[in-house]
């Protein structure tokens, strides 16, 4: 079971990574016509590598590390835009009257602690973040310089 969620992660990073990459190269060679497939091949050969050069742990530990920085930007995401639909409802409610809102504002389910569990989410990604910075500092290290060059160049 473990192996099939590798493939199936490794395979999604290969699409997502491949489509970064043809946009890198569309901005570097707009003519091109072979940026896709250039793309395509280096991020073939990079995952033949990964997978042939290294133990399996490894990439199942790059993995989870992905999968945890994805949680840690669903978390954050939720937070901001729910502090921005409470502002955009006070602004759009202003001034309306109470029977347009009881027939056409729909309110949404709220649990007792709804705002406690995307902060306690955010929290354990970043604590999770930093024991897997700890462990690997090499491949954290090469993930944010390749961040950063891709900020740079974006």
């Amino acid at each position: 079971m473990g192996l099939f969620g590798l493939i199936a992660s490794l395979q999604g990073i290969a699409f997502t990574t491949t489509f970064q990459i043809e946009y890198f190269l569309k901005r570097i060679f707009p003519e091109s016509k072979f940026n896709r497939a250039i793309a395509a091949t280096l991020v073939f050969v990079i995952s033949l590598l990964a997978i042939w050069g290294s133990t399996t742990s490894l990439l199942i530990e790059l993995s989870v590390f992905g999968a945890v920085c994805m949680y840690f930007g669903v978390s954050f995401s939720l937070i901001v835009l729910r502090k921005k639909k409470e502002e955009n409802l006070k602004t759009i409610l202003e001034g309306e009257n109470d029977e347009f809102l009881n027939k056409h504002h729909h309110v949404d389910f709220k649990s007792i602690i709804h705002k406690v569990f995307p902060y306690l989410a955010l929290i354990l990604s970043v604590f999770c973040m930093l024991i897997l910075a700890y462990l690997h500092p090499v491949i954290v290290g090469t993930i944010v310089v390749l961040i950063i060059i891709y900020l740079i160049f974006s």
